[in-house]
């Protein structure tokens, strides 16, 4: 391995790794071994459906209108209906974000500026082995697009444009990766600024990438803002103030699994302790370079907002913390300029604790990664594609399938193209989930309006219904069970019982 001076300025390590073609090519193959294996197991749920089934049902114009609604800007989807555009099936959607899960892993692991201890750890620690590389969401285009940004961070007034464009394109990833795109942006101007003033802010050389990058934010920013019709309207729709405490806990050791010391992070107190900590130690750390530190608490602030005022989120959330902290981490390397904080040098105990911190807490996370990673192969995740599969054998045109709810049923949907089902809660019919006011109230109907309001809809004629829950006594209501998928799945909620009529 050859070392190289690097992370002085950072204070994490005294020298920095970078691993040899062999080591790097074994280790990036090791990462997407594992990481296609879970995928070629991994049964795809709601989440992931919803994002494709938006990208193949909906027109371009229908898909930004439906963002508002969904919580999300429109690039992955987008990216979904170029993959079911093209005729390839489901299951690419999973290959795309692995593909894309590995380029940021190489990246990182290519480029990074940290030992090889901590890129070994982070690439196979929860987040990046399973949670954004196994589950097909939007999550792994942003990791993708932040390490690019890393990457090319020094680069960036030669440039700019394409900084911009990529700064563009991460913040039409998710909600939460607006925040950081945004620092990017700013970070961008205020270098522009300073090499020439207003007169280089609006040259030739600076102002196209300076146009693409606040359109693209913009876009953003429009495409989220929820209708008055939407199931949370608004600026605040709750409050949940220990929600960020959580979310910096469980983003360094995910609270999943079955390991009481993972576990335990469950516990308000613990987190409560973890998020002081954190800050204390990162905060100063980050505070030797003023760029660093405004691009980590300007995506923390977004985040604590979301988090707050929101949607107090779940891992997937969590997790982008430790990506920018990560990124910070890697600008503040490149950062050649005097601390922000009076701390010219980092003492000694103060740089071991760090490295200690950040080396135990990766360590701790390559534990739920391999554990969850592991079930996924050994158990279903859901049981959408197995009850999928044998409803298709079942539908006969002309006769509808009422499947209530619209929440667990769309899992289906991806292995029935040109099916649509009818649901009991919003009495209509659906190939998405449509997140408007009628969302809620459908979804919480007692069994018998269920059955009445199905047999209501059928008018006396056959019908397939299909639940979550099974029925007690079927034969009550002159229905036949046909099929049930159930029994342990990672996903508690997507077990299917079908009847008919």
């Amino acid at each position: 391995m050859r070392k190289t001076d690097g992370l002085n300025d950072s204070g994490i390590r005294g020298k920095t790794s970078h691993p040899s073609r062999t080591f790097l090519l074994l280790t990036i193959l090791t990462y997407t071994l594992l990481v296609f294996l879970g995928i070629f197991y991994h049964e795809p749920w709601r989440d992931e459906a919803q994002a494709w089934l938006l990208g193949r049902d909906l027109s371009f114009r229908e898909l930004i209108a439906e963002m508002g609604y969904d919580g999300s800007p429109p690039l992955w989807h987008l990216s979904l209906s170029l993959l079911s555009g093209s005729g390839l099936p489901y299951f690419s959607m999973s290959l795309w974000n692995g593909l894309l899960m590995v380029t940021a892993a190489f990246l990182f692991l290519r480029f990074g500026p940290f030992d090889l201890l901590t890129k070994i750890l982070f690439i196979f620690s929860y987040y990046m082995i399973y949670e954004y590389a196994v589950i097909a969401r939007s999550y792994g285009m942003s990791v993708l697009l932040l390490f690019s940004l890393a990457a090319l961070y020094q680069r960036r007034l030669q440039i700019p444009a394409v900084f911009g464009l990529l700064a563009a394109l991460l913040a039409n990833t998710n909600t939460h990766s607006m925040f950081p795109a945004g620092a990017m942006g700013l970070i961008l101007a205020y270098d522009i600024y300073k090499t020439g003033g207003f007169k280089a802010l609006l040259s030739r050389r600076f102002l196209p990438a300076l146009l693409i990058l606040s359109a693209g934010v913009l876009f953003a920013v429009y495409s989220v803002i929820p209708p008055s019709d939407s199931w949370k309207p608004g600026l605040i729709n709750e409050f949940a103030y220990l929600a960020p405490a959580d979310a910096i806990a469980q983003a360094f050791i995910p609270a999943c699994g079955e390991n009481p010391a993972i576990t335990l992070f469950t516990r308000h107190w613990t987190e409560l302790i973890f998020f002081a900590v954190f800050f204390l130690l990162f905060m100063i750390y980050l505070g030797r370079s003023g760029r660093a530190l405004f691009f980590f608490l300007t995506a923390f602030a977004g985040m604590v907002y979301i988090l707050i005022f929101k949607h107090s989120g779940y891992l997937r959330h969590y997790g982008l913390i430790l990506i920018w902290l990560m990124t910070a981490l890697w600008i503040l390397n490149i950062e050649k300029q005097q601390p922000l904080l009076p701390l010219h040098k980092i003492p000694g105990p103060f740089r071991l604790t760090i490295m200690v911190f950040l080396a135990v807490s990766l360590f701790v996370s390559t534990l739920p990664g391999i554990y969850y990673l592991n079930k996924d192969i050994r158990k279903k995740f859901s049981g959408s594609k197995e009850m999928a599969l044998l409803l298709k054998n079942e539908m006969s045109p002309g006769i509808p399938v009422i499947a209530y709810n619209v929440h667990t049923m769309t899992s289906l949907l991806p292995y029935l193209p040109g099916a649509r089902f009818w649901d009991p809660g919003i009495r209509d019919y659906y190939t998405f989930i449509h997140w408007d006011s009628t969302y809620l109230p459908g979804r919480r109907l007692p069994p018998e309006e269920v059955i009445h309001r199905a047999f209501n809809k059928a008018g006396g004629h056959s019908f397939l219904l299909l639940l979550p829950w099974p029925l007690e006594n079927p034969g009550q209501y002159r229905l036949q069970t046909l099929q049930q998928v159930f029994g342990e799945t990672i996903t508690s909620d997507e077990i299917y019982f079908l009847y008919r009529y």
